[in-house]
């Protein structure tokens, strides 16, 4: 699967956005960790700053008709 990374600093904290290139109806177990390593190595995060949000979903850019999330669960625990 091929990502963009979508970056931009806020006032004091760092937004990254990974927006999936091809369209998926369902995705299962996705390694959020991998994510983040990578952020890492980009040098957009730090190894030492905490995870405190995860959302999924879409951004309407033109249209919209049909587009839901019908379901949406995180798990994170300590590494």
């Amino acid at each position: 699967v091929t990502w963009d990374v979508w970056t931009a600093r806020m006032s004091g904290w760092n937004y990254v956005a990974y927006q999936r290139r091809d369209r998926t109806r369902s995705v299962m177990d996705l390694d959020l960790e991998a994510f983040v390593d990578e952020s890492v190595r980009r040098g957009i995060t730090n190894s030492s700053w905490y995870l405190i949000a995860a959302e999924a979903g879409f951004e309407i850019w033109r249209g919209g008709e049909g587009l839901r999330t019908n379901s949406f669960s995180f798990r994170a625990s300590a590494a």
